[in-house]
C-alpha cells in the first residue's frame, strides 16, 4: 500500500511540476515575439486553457511592466492554484502513509476525521 502511495505522489509531482512548467513557459513565450501561430504556442494554449479560462474574468487584463509589455496574470493564478491543489492532495496522501498524530492516540475522536 505504501509502494503505490509513494508511486502515486510521484506522478502526482510530475504532473503538477509539467503543468506548471507550461503555464509559465506559455506567458514567457509572447516576450520572445513568437506568434500566437507557432505550433508551441498553439500547444500551450489548448493544454493549458482549462486551467486559464475560469480565472481570466476576475483578473481582466494584466500588468504592464518593462517597456509597455503586459503580463498575463491569468496563468500566473492558475500556477498558485495548481500548487494549493497540488499541497491539499499530497497532504491528503500523506495521510495514508502516516495518519497525525491525533489519529492514533487512545480513545482518538474519529469524529475530526
Amino acid at each position: 500500500m505504501t509502494l503505490i502511495i509513494s508511486w502515486l505522489i510521484t506522478l502526482i509531482n510530475a504532473l503538477f511540476t509539467l503543468t506548471a512548467l507550461a503555464l509559465l513557459v506559455r506567458v514567457l513565450l509572447p516576450w520572445f515575439r513568437v506568434p500566437p501561430s507557432h505550433p508551441v504556442q498553439r500547444f500551450l494554449d489548448r493544454a493549458t486553457e482549462p486551467l486559464v479560462r475560469p480565472l481570466r474574468p476576475p483578473l481582466q487584463g494584466g500588468i504592464r511592466i518593462l517597456a509597455g509589455r503586459y503580463v498575463d496574470v491569468a496563468p500566473l493564478a492558475a500556477i498558485f492554484v495548481l500548487w494549493l491543489a497540488r499541497w491539499l492532495l499530497l497532504t491528503v496522501l500523506g495521510w495514508f502513509i502516516a495518519p497525525p498524530l491525533w489519529l492514533l492516540q487512545p480513545g482518538a475522536d474519529f469524529g475530526r476525521w
